[in-house]
Order: C-alpha cells, then sequence, then structure tokens
C-alpha cells in the first residue's frame, strides 16, 4: 500500500471546522520525474501502519482514494478507515484495472463490513452512476468530467452539471424499474461472461 504525503497529517483542524470525514489519496504520488510536488508538500510512499496511525489520529471517518484491488479493500477495512474511493487517478497506469471492472471483486471482498464505496474516473453522466451503484458502490464522484462546467459557468456550471447527471440517472431507472439508487443493482446490465 502507498501513501500521498510525507509529512504528518493532523485533522484537529478538520475536526473544528466540521468536517464530515478527512482522508487521504494513495493514488497520486509519483510524477514523471520522482515524487510529486502537490501544493507544494512533495508527496513520497507511505506504510500501512502509518495509514492506521492516520487513521486514529481522528475521530472523524476516514476514506482512503485509491484503492485499486480487493486485498486493498481489505486492509483499509482491517485498519478501520470507514470509507474507500475505488480510483486510478485518471488512468495514470495505463495497464490498471478499470475501477468498473475491480468494482464487484472489491464489493464482494467487503461483504459484511461497515464500509461505504465509492467509485472514481471516468463518471461523467447518470448512466455512469447507474452502472457504478449497480456494479456494488454506494456512491459515484464525479471529478474530471465537471470541470469544464467549472471552467466555464464557474458554480452555477457544476450545478447544472450535477442537475444533468441526476436527470440522467432518474431517467434510466424509470426504464430499468428501480425506485431508489441504493436498490439499483446488475440485474438490467449485459456483463459479457467471464468479464466480471
Amino acid at each position: 500500500m502507498r501513501l500521498g504525503t510525507s509529512s504528518p497529517l493532523c485533522y484537529s483542524g478538520a475536526e473544528e471546522a466540521g468536517a464530515f470525514g478527512v482522508g487521504m489519496d494513495i493514488d497520486h504520488i509519483f510524477g514523471e520525474g520522482g515524487c510529486d510536488v502537490c501544493v507544494g508538500e512533495e508527496m513520497a510512499p507511505q506504510t500501512e501502519e502509518m495509514l492506521a496511525s492516520y487513521v486514529g489520529s481522528t475521530k472523524l471517518p476516514f476514506i482512503v482514494k485509491g484503492v485499486l484491488s480487493p486485498e486493498d479493500a481489505v486492509k483499509c477495512a482491517d485498519i478501520g478507515a470507514r470509507g474507500i474511493i475505488v480510483s486510478h487517478h485518471h488512468g495514470r497506469m495505463p495497464c490498471a484495472v478499470p475501477p468498473m471492472m475491480i468494482l464487484p471483486e472489491i464489493r464482494e471482498a467487503l461483504a459484511g463490513r461497515d464500509m461505504t464505496i465509492i467509485v472514481d474516473c471516468g463518471i461523467a453522466s447518470g448512466a455512469d452512476v447507474y452502472k457504478a451503484l449497480a456494479l456494488g458502490a454506494d456512491a459515484a464522484a464525479v471529478g474530471r468530467s465537471m470541470l469544464p462546467s467549472l471552467e466555464k459557468e464557474g458554480t452555477e456550471g457544476v450545478k447544472q452539471f450535477i442537475s444533468k447527471v441526476g436527470r440522467e440517472l432518474r431517467y434510466i431507472m424509470s426504464f430499468t424499474g428501480f425506485r431508489s439508487p441504493s436498490g439499483i443493482d446488475s440485474s438490467a446490465l449485459h456483463i459479457p461472461e467471464g468479464r466480471f
């Protein structure tokens, strides 16, 4: 397991500010020339024990972003993380399994565990959200696909983008007979044999 920042983390500020959770991105460490630098902070690999210490340093739910295997998902649950984001940082590794493909295996590995599963990467429409929920996610995260709306129209553009995704999701749910997102399963998906 690898982690983001090399400096000790303090989450007391997040608690005082009323944050609903905190977390760490473990899939953004290296740039082409070595360790990446984000907001002036040099990224560095870290151990599972270090991640566990971060989880234990706060009363807030801790979310780990960048999980891409059932084994890492189970490690996150074992150290007390309350959620994971299944992600490969927008395909930084062209050989990595797409998050949607590994999602059912991760859901199965976490069966019976108190863990929220969010999927990331390539979520751009209500159809993408529907597929994510059908394959085992509790939620889908939208990032890069809404940036053009943000750049063009700011906050209002983001609101319109999210509203559009919601309308598309409702539209697909109306065709597949699901009353709420929490009830969506894979019964209406065509999954080629041997794919998942």
